[in-house]
Order: C-alpha cells, then structure tokens, then sequence
C-alpha cells in the first residue's frame, strides 16, 4: 500500500516535471528561432546597406579616378605644347 502511494507520487512528480521542462523547452526553441529570424533579418539589412555604401564608395572612387586622369592628360598635353612650341 505504501508503496503504491510513493509509486502515485512519483509518477505525479515526474509527469509534472516533464510537463514542465516540455513547457521551458517550447519557450527556449521559440525564442531562439524568432532570435535567428531577426538574426538572418538584420544581417540581410546591414549587408544590403554594406553592398549600396560600397557600391557608392566604387562609383566615387573612379568618378575621381577618371578626373584625376583627365587632369593629368590635359595639364601632360599642355605641357607637352608648351615644350614643342618652344623648341621650334
């Protein structure tokens, strides 16, 4: 009899523990999967944002690229005249 009794107590115990860490294991996979999504959704941003700041840095970059060369042709074929007009 008494046996039964701790053997019912037992099984109540451990069915509310499992209950219980079935319930915390929900929540803890529910939070890290809703975690992960914003983790894969800010990472998408930032490196979209990391592309269009690149991109831009490119685009400026030979923007003054081709400046500087044009300067430096113009002001070497300036030059270039200069030295063939005082030659002759």
């Amino acid at each position: 009899m008494v046996k039964r009794w701790l053997n019912d107590r037992y099984s109540i115990v451990k069915r509310w523990l499992n209950d219980r860490y079935s319930i915390v294991k929900r929540w803890l996979n529910d939070r890290y999967s809703i975690s992960e999504r914003w983790y894969s959704i800010v990472k998408r941003w930032l490196n979209d944002r990391y592309s269009i700041v690149k991109r831009w840095l490119n685009d400026r970059y030979s923007i003054s690229e081709r400046w500087l060369n044009d300067g430096y042709s113009i002001v070497k074929r300036w030059i270039f005249d200069r030295r063939t007009m005082v030659k002759r």
